[in-house]
């Protein structure tokens, strides 16, 4: 549909005919997102779209991807200086223009620089633009992910064909891993995968995510470039990170897969090859892509028990992960995994490291009762932490529930009495409820 449709034959044709350049050259939208589903057919793309001019930027890219079934979401990046290094690991994909790039922040000129001076990215499609400048695709020389059809008789079931990483590497430090697995369509979409890193039957880390990072879609599969048969093989190249706990972190880890059905939750415990990957704090580091979106929020919820200011930063980083993956799909992954991981750890350390990683997620996908249940289970596994308290009784208060934040509150106060945090929930809690006392106390501070 992108590679025939107009632009005035959707909602968008007379914002882009409105722009004031030279009529009869058209705006390339449908060739930019054909090309991106002819090179990319299997999976849903977001492009960085670097101009922001009227005719030509990161929304009217996204309605025409939506009018392709929802394959490619155009996304304003390289905004922030200091996020243009994560901007270019993270997308596979950028649009780049000559001349006038429109309404940008200072950033961009470096962004753009970043993207045309990286060898690890291609032109593959440039067009003219009305305004006698030109837009250029470009895609990344080696794909996150790629697909091929299995040989004949491969099964269906999902299997973990080989993993390719290093023999050797540094704790706490990323490193690229790549995986290869083959399937039916319908499954691989269908999983997420529980991959652990154990040494001597004790978790070291985790490495959980949907295949493809849940960009894979059996119902692309018959256009362009259609497959042969359903049942295909997966590449994903990856980066994760050997965070492990500080006693025992060097050593020798072997590999561990389950995969958890998204429909069902039914866990299956899968038959790999031998892998194994030694920890050795002398070795140096790898060059490694960005890590995926469920490594990344699993260090986000690590700051969760220092505090409200210790965990503020993160949302910066939040809000560019969200910029890439524009369904959020990556926190339904997330919650699959840590609701199967809650029933499997006994380590305290692990076990409470899951429990806020499953808290942060139901409060990003704006699941209150969920957060309610998360954070009250918090409170029974960190009860001396003040913060698990304080954080139950803010979405207890979100969900207006303010005499049972108040409630919740209480073991906050005794712990941190001092915490401003804790005193400003207190306070709301108590106007929430009707306390007149606690009422005019904030009026009288409002008004000095």
């Amino acid at each position: 549909m992108a590679q025939t449709l107009s632009p005035s034959a959707s909602g968008a044709g007379q914002h882009l005919a409105q722009t004031g350049f030279k009529p009869g050259r058209g705006w390339p939208h449908p060739e930019i997102i054909g090309k991106i589903t002819e090179l990319e057919p299997n999976f849903q793309t977001t492009l960085g779209v670097l101009p922001s001019i009227p005719g030509l930027n990161q929304h009217n890219v996204s309605l025409f991807g939506n009018l392709a079934d929802f394959r490619v979401a155009g996304r304003q990046v390289g905004t922030q200086a200091a996020e243009i290094g994560q901007d270019v690991r993270s997308l596979s994909w950028f649009l780049t223009k000559t001349g006038d790039q429109g309404s940008v922040p200072a950033a961009q000129a470096q962004m753009v620089k970043a993207v045309e001076t990286s060898p690890e990215f291609a032109t593959v499609g440039q067009w003219p633009l009305p305004d006698d400048s030109d837009v250029t695709l470009w895609q990344r020389r080696q794909p996150q992910f790629s697909l091929e059809a299995a040989p004949a008789n491969t099964e269906p079931e999902l299997r973990l064909l080989s993993v390719n990483l290093p023999a050797k590497a540094p704790p706490g430090q990323p490193l690229p891993v790549t995986y290869r697995w083959s399937g039916s369509l319908e499954t691989l979409q269908n999983t997420v995968l529980a991959l652990t890193w154990q040494k001597q039957l004790t978790r070291g880390w985790v490495h959980d995510h949907a295949p493809a990072l849940g960009t894979l879609r059996r119902d692309f599969a018959s256009d362009s470039r259609p497959l042969p048969s359903d049942i295909v093989i997966l590449t994903e190249r990856l980066a994760m990170l050997p965070d492990v706990l500080p006693d025992g972190a060097e050593g020798e880890y072997r590999l561990t897969a389950t995969a958890l059905d998204r429909t069902t939750g039914q866990a299956q415990i899968l038959d790999i090859p031998a892998t194994t990957l030694t920890l050795d704090a002398k070795t140096p580091v790898q060059p490694a892509p960005e890590l995926d979106w469920l490594s990344q929020l699993r260090n986000w919820a690590k700051r969760l028990p220092a505090g409200p200011q210790d965990f503020a930063p993160s949302f910066e980083d939040i809000g560019r992960v969200n910029q890439y993956v524009p369904d959020q799909d990556y926190l339904n992954q997330a919650e699959i995994a840590l609701r199967y991981r809650l029933t499997q750890v006994f380590d305290p350390a692990q076990q409470l490291e899951d429990a806020y990683a499953l808290a942060l997620t139901q409060i990003l996908q704006q699941e209150f009762d969920g957060a309610i249940a998360a954070f009250q289970s918090l409170t029974q596994l960190d009860p001396q932490n003040p913060y698990a308290h304080a954080y139950l009784a803010f979405v207890q208060l979100y969900g207006f529930q303010p005499r049972a934040a108040a409630r919740s509150l209480e073991p906050a106060k005794r712990l941190a009495p001092d915490q401003p945090e804790i005193q400003i929930l207190d306070e709301v809690a108590g106007l929430m409820s009707g306390n007149l006392f606690k009422a005019w106390e904030i009026f009288q501070r409002l008004k000095a």
